[in-house]
Parts: structure tokens; C-alpha cells; sequence
């Protein structure tokens, strides 16, 4: 007889709870090589019954927050709890990284701040990274100059492909009876990988040189090295002759 009923009103449920902040979040140090452990942020999601987190969203901005130095970007994801390439502050210091998610449903959630500090500029470089170092005419581990007078730190890097020029290299000194160290300067790697760096005059000291990139970093001298940094050494500053 084609007869119809009367129509029912169903609400469809809809989820308007943004996600929970990132959680435990833990970005790769500076100190660490990043293509070994192939991602510089990582972090855990609180799980819910309600639409599925589809995104993750990040910026950066100076110490202070009064300069922003990585606009707003979004890395879409299934649940994504790390981020693989971090798009970083290039020059050396302090940065704030702001982290937050989405979901299906569109709402988004609070962010969460985490510190940046970067000890050396950030180059374009690939992996596989070696760095050498050494004082003086002879590249000795260890050489005693008089006092009021310095010496040159100088070495080569070398990638998979063989030399690399036109690289920043950090040089870092540390006076022996000191705990921190103190950042000199940056040094180039000429055509043929190497590099040269004049130290000025002070006291007994170690020396150190670094590469960091947003993929690796070389070390002189590294955690898998048998050697110790570079020593100059000035008597009657704080070493025996």
C-alpha cells in the first residue's frame, strides 16, 4: 500500500574533546649522533575513546618568545608520537619548542613547551662523518707553548664521499680545572675538507671541534675514539712543565 511512518531524530554523537597535550616529550640532545637514533622529537599520547589524533603540530620561537624563528607546521600522521626531521634553529643558543595535536574532528589541542639549546650552527651535511684534530705543525694531541702565546687546531672531515668544504665547524675549549666549556669560534672546511683555527693566549686548556647537522654530527674526539681532546698547555698556568 506504500504506507510511511513518522521520521526519528537520531543525534549522531560527535567528539569535541581536543587531544591531551603531548606527553613525556624528549628531544634528541645536541650531544647526540641524530642519524643514529633517526628522530630529534618524540613523545607519548594519552589515549581516548573519541576521534583519533590525525596530526601533529609544532613552531619555534626564541628563549624569550619574542621572535618567531619556525613558523606553525604540520605534519599530518596515524597517531604520530615522533617526529623524524625537526625543522631547527641553524645558529647556536637558546629556542622554545612549542608541540601540539589534533584530531579527525578537527579540534586541537594544547601545546606543550619544550626547551631547545643548540651548542653548535647546524649545516647541511649528510651522514657518515669523520672529524680529526690536532695542534700545531704536527697535529700532536698535546704540545706546551710559553705564556701570552697560542697555537692553531687544525684538521679534516671527511664524509662517505670523501672531502667536505664550505662546512661550519665549532671549536670549544675547556680549561683543565674547569667543568664547562666555552665556545671560541666556528672554523670552514676549505676544497679539501680541512680546517685551521687560532687560539689565542690563557691558560691549560682541552680543545674540541664539532660538525651538527639536522641528519648527523662528528665529534673530535668521539665517544668511539681512543684519544683524548687536543691539550694545550701553558706552564705556570695551571700545569707543570
Amino acid at each position: 500500500m506504500g504506507f510511511v511512518g513518522p521520521v526519528a531524530t537520531v543525534p549522531i554523537p560527535r567528539d569535541t574533546t581536543p587531544p591531551a597535550a603531548p606527553q613525556e616529550v624528549a628531544v634528541t640532545t645536541p650531544d647526540t649522533p641524530r642519524a643514529a637514533q633517526g628522530f630529534d622529537v618524540r613523545w607519548c599520547n594519552i589515549a581516548d575513546a573519541g576521534s583519533p589524533i590525525d596530526a601533529v603540530h609544532y613552531r619555534v620561537v626564541s628563549a624569550n618568545g619574542a621572535t618567531e624563528i619556525v613558523p606553525p607546521k604540520t605534519i599530518p600522521g596515524d597517531n604520530p608520537e615522533k617526529i623524524e626531521s625537526l625543522d631547527t634553529p641553524r645558529e647556536r643558543g637558546s629556542a622554545a619548542l612549542f608541540l601540539w595535536l589534533s584530531d579527525a574532528e578537527g579540534s586541537v589541542g594544547a601545546p606543550v613547551k619544550v626547551p631547545l639549546a643548540y651548542d653548535c650552527v647546524r649545516a647541511d651535511v649528510a651522514g657518515g662523518l669523520t672529524l680529526s684534530a690536532g695542534l700545531g705543525q704536527g697535529d700532536a694531541s698535546s704540545i706546551v707553548v710559553p705564556q701570552k702565546e697560542g697555537a692553531t687546531i687544525s684538521g679534516k672531515l671527511l664524509g662517505l664521499g670523501g672531502q667536505i668544504a664550505n662546512a661550519p665547524l665549532c671549536v670549544f675549549s675547556k680549561v683543565i680545572t674547569y667543568q664547562d666549556r666555552q665556545f671560541l669560534g666556528l672554523a670552514m672546511t676549505g676544497a679539501d675538507g680541512s680546517y685551521q683555527f687560532a687560539i689565542g693566549a690563557g691558560p691549560s686548556r682541552e680543545l674540541c671541534s664539532c660538525l651538527s647537522s639536522g641528519s648527523a654530527r662528528a665529534d673530535w674526539p668521539s665517544d668511539d675514539q681512543n684519544a683524548s681532546p687536543p691539550d694545550l698547555q701553558t706552564p705556570g698556568e695551571g700545569c707543570q712543565e
